[in-house]
């Protein structure tokens, strides 16, 4: 294939991803995301920063936020492999705060419009003094402020603007293997980023060490308590569709909320079919349900008791009492890391650590054994501290 001339904005120098129009030369990857940046008005805020957190940070917290601030001081970037549930929000805080106290602005970025929508009341909160913003496709009214919550399809709108950006779950769809995303954070920020996730490969953090990156851990969830592990019943997959009948009853009866996750979208439209014809008030959600907001709120409040969703709730989602069913978890979209984000739903709340991780599935596979190491091991840290 020929080389070429790079795209100045995402590197693409595939010739047939090329084209020209009226004598100019443009690149088709990343055409939807050129637009005129959004231009750093002089001074736009005068205002004295505050951190209203409500509680105070864990011991564990504590010394991981210290030591972000600290990286972040040096303007080095900062890589935090935290297990679910560890409060990954609340260590990054102190940074955030740092930085608007230094006339700077922070970007805190999400691959998930849903996940967007579930952080940036927890930012206004903690932030009450400073503006904070939320943008996301169709929701683009307002771009600027001292905190921007947004997707990173949201970026190109940024060019060197952010001084820290936080890229929470960096290693979730769709940016994971997206080459403009990609250079679309690198160049919307001036400063230094802040990646956050649960799911770190020791090749990422192995990689990101010997370019000079600071790599802080957090193997122990805010409340102190272990993870819930997983359990795994194996049957065939029609015989399981019984089984979750008689363990989703249980729980609904017992007012605790269920999220059941599959793999396709076939599979989803099929358990859930048969589901509500045993068990009402449940919903099936993925990315392309027109009522998905309306139907994970009244999930939140209680009015409707179980959901049925592909991976689009795997992260972000916190709900007490909360339990969780993997089906098909032999299939091969459910690696390794999708599993743990998936059990990382249950026992997040302090006032009920525990819960149950349900997999049903033929055989067990090897992503299934890797989760279930990778809790053990974060459990075995926990019990080495007490």
């Amino acid at each position: 294939m020929e080389i070429i001339q790079p795209c100045s904005f995402c590197g693409n120098r595939e010739t047939d991803l090329f084209d020209t129009r009226k004598g100019v030369r443009y690149c088709r990857v990343c055409l939807p995301f050129q637009t005129e940046p959004i231009v750093i008005q002089a001074q736009p805020f005068s205002i004295e920063h505050v951190l209203k957190l409500g509680y105070a940070l864990t011991p564990a917290q504590q010394r991981v936020s210290e030591g972000i601030l600290t990286a972040i001081q040096q303007q080095k970037d900062v890589m935090v492999d935290a297990v679910t549930g560890s409060g990954k929000t609340e260590i990054v805080f102190a940074s955030i705060l740092w930085t608007l106290k230094q006339g700077g602005r922070v970007g805190f970025v999400i691959p998930r419009r849903d996940v967007v929508r579930e952080l940036f009341p927890r930012l206004v909160n903690a932030f009450p003094f400073s503006t904070c913003v939320e943008v996301y496709g169709g929701h683009t009214d307002q771009l600027e402020g001292h905190i921007t919550v947004l997707t990173t399809h949201q970026l190109y709108r940024y060019q060197h603007y952010f001084s820290l950006l936080v890229f929470d779950e960096v290693d979730a769809f769709p940016y994971v293997g997206n080459r403009v995303l990609k250079k679309m954070v690198k160049r919307s920020v001036k400063g230094s980023i802040i990646y956050l996730s649960a799911t770190f490969t020791p090749y990422v953090l192995k990689a990101f060490h010997e370019i000079g990156g600071h790599i802080e851990r957090l193997e122990i969830r805010h409340h102190q308590h272990p993870m819930p592990q997983l359990k795994w019943i194996r049957t065939w997959q029609f015989l399981s569709y019984f089984l979750m009948i008689d363990r989703v009853k249980i729980w609904v009866k017992n007012h605790k909320p269920v999220i059941i996750f599959v793999p396709t979208l076939a599979e989803g439209k099929r358990l859930f079919q048969w589901l509500s014809l045993w068990i009402p008030k449940g919903r099936w959600v993925h990315a392309g349900t027109p009522s998905r907001d309306e139907d994970i709120e009244a999930f939140k409040q209680g009015k409707v008791h179980y959901l049925v969703s592909t991976s689009i709730l795997e992260r972000g989602i916190t709900l007490v009492h909360l339990q969780v069913i993997i089906a098909s978890a032999d299939h091969p979209l459910m690696e390794e890391k999708t599993l743990i984000q998936m059990a990382g739903r249950v026992g997040r709340k302090k006032e009920d650590p525990n819960g149950e991780v349900i997999l049903y599935a033929q055989v067990v596979t090897p992503a299934m054994v890797a989760s279930y190491q990778r809790i053990e091991n974060a459990n075995r840290a926990l019990s080495d501290l007490f």
